[in-house]
This record gives structure tokens, sequence and C-alpha cells, in this order.
């Protein structure tokens, strides 16, 4: 597993190998000196296999925010696997050019988590989302839009899909009210083999989430923390606690959320 964090002009880089030792040096050598002219590196780094899972971080700091940097690193990272990556999260840097990188090299991937990467586009991910065929586990975690027609293309393009996390970091105040069951129809129908759902400050109505149950059938967690427009005291409510093995409701807290979600505690 590999680990990077950035803090200040240089990231923090802490590399956790296969055999559970630790490096400091593996990317960050290689970036300052030049990929193939490091003579530090050691071997292990070079070994497709290493990188089979790759979990990235920017801490939003202004004073720190170097996305292009970042986007070295993680292109590096891609490009040693060999094809060989299934599981990767990009947290505060990711673009629509990363996801294409992606994409065109790792047609494996198991695991794809995106949060608070404000340059991936609805368009940049419906371009290659048919690419993830083997997408076991999605985590959209952005304060964009991601359309109903992009969902369905991912419903589509994932038959394995069993998590599907889809969630809005921010509330804008002319939008908390409004009713929105476009994406809930998507889920329900593309996204029939999901065993978890997440929904955090979605705008589905208790049409939508009556869709949801009614498409999904082997749902067994579905997390609708702060969806304001559920209102949960009858039948649907009661489909709910029937059929599904662990809930959060509406009202619940979100203490103990994870907390690279960066979510607005105004709410």
């Amino acid at each position: 597993m590999i680990q990077l964090r950035a803090r200040g002009l240089l990231p923090d880089l802490n590399v956790t190998a296969l055999n559970g030792q630790s490096s400091q040096t593996i990317l960050q050598d290689q970036y300052c000196h030049g990929w193939e002219r490091s003579r530090s590196l050691p071997l292990l780094s070079k070994d497709p296999l290493m990188w089979r899972t790759i979990d990235m971080h920017n801490e939003l700091n202004v004073s720190n925010y170097r996305p292009f940097y970042l986007h070295d690193l993680c292109e590096e990272a891609i490009r040693r696997s060999c094809g060989n990556l299934v599981d990767i999260n990009v947290e505060n840097f990711g673009t629509n050019f990363l996801l294409k990188y992606l994409a065109d090299r790792e047609k494996g991937l198991k695991r794809l988590r995106l949060v608070g990467s404000h340059r991936i586009t609805d368009e940049g991910f419906r371009k290659v989302a048919s690419e993830f065929s083997l997408l076991e586990d999605l985590d959209i975690t952005l304060d964009k839009d991601i359309s109903r027609e992009t969902i369905a293309l991912v419903g589509r393009s994932c038959p394995l899909l069993k998590s599907f996390k889809f969630n809005k970091q921010w509330f804008i105040d002319d939008c908390k009210k409004a009713e929105r069951d476009d994406c809930a129809f998507a889920i329900a129908g593309n996204m029939q083999g999901l065993h978890h759902l997440m929904l955090f400050r979605n705008q589905l109505t208790n049409k939508g989430l009556s869709v949801i149950l009614d498409g999904c059938p082997h749902l067994e967690s579905l997390d609708l923390r702060q969806c304001f427009n559920l209102k949960l005291g009858g039948k649907v409510g009661r489909r709910c606690a029937d059929r599904i093995q662990k809930q959060r409701l509406p009202q619940d807290s979100i203490r103990g959320i994870d907390p690279s979600y960066n979510l607005d505690p105004k709410w």
C-alpha cells in the first residue's frame, strides 16, 4: 500500500511496502532528482505488485495546495503499477486529465475513491466511466453535481458494483430544499447489485427512495444522513426498517463520519 500525504513544499510520504516496512524516500527522492537518475531507490519500489493500492491526500491549506505536483507523483505511481492497480484514493487534487490517465492504464480497478476534487467534472467522469468495468466500490464525494446520465452509465458499465457512495460536501442555501429524484432513478434503474449505498446530503424525496428500494433488492446498508427532503414516518420508513440491516437516518449525527470528506460543519 502506498500512502502519500502532501504537507508543505514537499509531501511527507509514508510509503508502506508489501512486507509492512516503511520508507520516506521512494517517490520524493525520484521527484527531486529525476525519475530515472536516482540510485538510492529501493528495488522493491520498482515491483508493480507494490503499487496495487495507492492512497493520496492533499491537505486543504492554501499554502501547500500543489495539485500539479501531486499529479506528477500520482501518475508515476499509476505507471509503476503496470496495470496491477486495484484500489486508488484521490483526495483534493484530482482532475479530468488524471482520471483519463488512470482509465487508459488500469482496466482491473476494483475500488475508486474521489473526494473533494473540484477539477473533476461531470463530463470528465462520464468520458471514462465505461473503462472501469470491474469496479466493485465507488465513492464520489464532490462539491459539484454528477448527472443522472453519468450515474446511469456507471451502473451499466460496472455490473460488479456492490458499494456506491454519492455525497455532497457542501450545501448551497438556495438548494437545500430543492427536490431532485433524477439520480435516485438512475441508481435504481442501473445498480441493481448494490449492497451498500450512501447518499449524504442528497436531495431525493420519498418517491426516489421508494424507487431505490424497489430497484436494489440486495441493499444491506443505507446512509441517508442530511437528506432532509425525506419524511420517513410512514410507509417508506417502515420499508427501510424492515429491509435494511444498517441504516442511518436524515437527522442522525454525522459524528464519526470519515473526516477526509471535509464536511461543512455548519450543517
